[in-house]
């Protein structure tokens, strides 16, 4: 009740009944609620704005790029793919460096962020190349996704127990590396991972990263067998 009496505005009723009350037609109602809204934008507009997150993440991208991809794959809207494919190569020009096969984890202002990826900026965006790929059949997409996935399993693999830890193990910040065993709001960078692995041995059927990418999809899902039985 903190903001009671003050600039909370809610409407009660439906304009039709307010309109009877104050015996005005709809119309007319509905041409006065108009009006009274574009004073308050103006007077809002004169008020400091509230601080705007405007940096582009990886992540973010990889999962919009997967939804787009999806998207055309169901709706058949060419529209979509472009704009997948516009995403995928900015954060091939902006966010991946070519030569390290490193992600970075944001780009702002004109430049990339000097923070490497995380496991879910891997995650997403190899799931997200895969998607891309299935939508283009272009096979960059694929040959990247591949690329990625070795790069993440380097970086970011459990060696012992299986799974993947959220940050890298060169990274000179972190005190305890944390692994992720919970689907939220973001599905868990392993979770994700799990299921690319699989989709690349659906796809290859060959070994790779010392165990295969069947042996390693599964050896990711046993590695949360404890939170899932």
């Amino acid at each position: 009740g903190e903001f009671r009496g003050k600039n909370i505005l809610a409407q009660r009723r439906p304009l039709a009944e307010t309109a009877k009350q104050f015996e005005l037609t709809l119309e007319q109602a509905n041409a006065r609620l108009l009006a009274l809204l574009e004073r308050l934008r103006v007077l809002r507009a004169a008020r400091p704005r509230p601080l705007l997150d405007d940096k582009i993440v990886t992540a973010n991208n990889a999962l919009m790029i997967s939804a787009l991809a999806k998207a055309h794959r169901v709706l058949g809207d060419g529209a979509y793919l472009t704009a997948a494919k516009r995403a995928a190569e900015f954060v091939e020009r902006e966010l991946h460096d070519a030569a390290s096969g490193v992600l970075f984890r944001s780009w702002r202002a004109g430049g990339r962020g000097a923070s490497a990826g995380f496991a879910e900026d891997y995650a997403y965006f190899v799931q997200a190349l895969l998607d891309l790929y299935e939508a283009s059949f272009e096979v960059r997409w694929l040959q990247w996704a591949e690329r990625l996935q070795a790069k993440m399993d380097e970086r970011f693999w459990d060696g012992e127990h299986g799974g993947y830890f959220n940050s890298a193990a060169d990274d000179p910040h972190i005190v305890l590396r944390l692994k992720e065993d919970y689907d939220g709001a973001e599905p868990a960078p392993s979770s994700v991972a799990a299921m690319n692995l699989l989709r690349f041995a659906a796809i290859f059927d060959t070994g790779s990263g010392g165990g295969g990418f069947r042996a390693r999809g599964r050896r990711t899902i046993e590695a949360l067998r404890a939170q899932w039985t």
